[in-house]
């Protein structure tokens, strides 16, 4: 397993999937964004990861907004954890 980190700025999606593309790959082959927000009364540091399959032939767009939604799910998750919502 080849793990190489990276990092890209907001503006800089298309260089980060050209490195990638150049990269072995593997099934953890992909992007990561990091993003604090906040999730009731707690600060999340949510880092939802793209694969590089997942990627490929969208648009930058696309892509953010598939990130967004992994946002959206990490602070879902730990809200409704803080609620009880979680089932084991």
């Amino acid at each position: 397993m080849c793990y190489d980190m990276r990092d890209f700025t907001v503006h800089e999606l298309r260089p980060a999937v050209d490195y990638l593309r150049l990269q072995p790959q593997t099934g953890f082959t992909g992007l990561v964004a990091r993003c604090h927000t906040s999730a009731g009364l707690y600060k999340l540091l949510a880092e939802p990861m793209l694969q590089l399959r997942e990627i490929l032939g969208k648009t930058p767009n696309q892509v953010w907004e598939m990130f967004d939604e992994g946002v959206d799910r990490w602070r879902k998750g730990l809200i409704n954890r803080d609620q009880g919502g979680y089932a084991l």
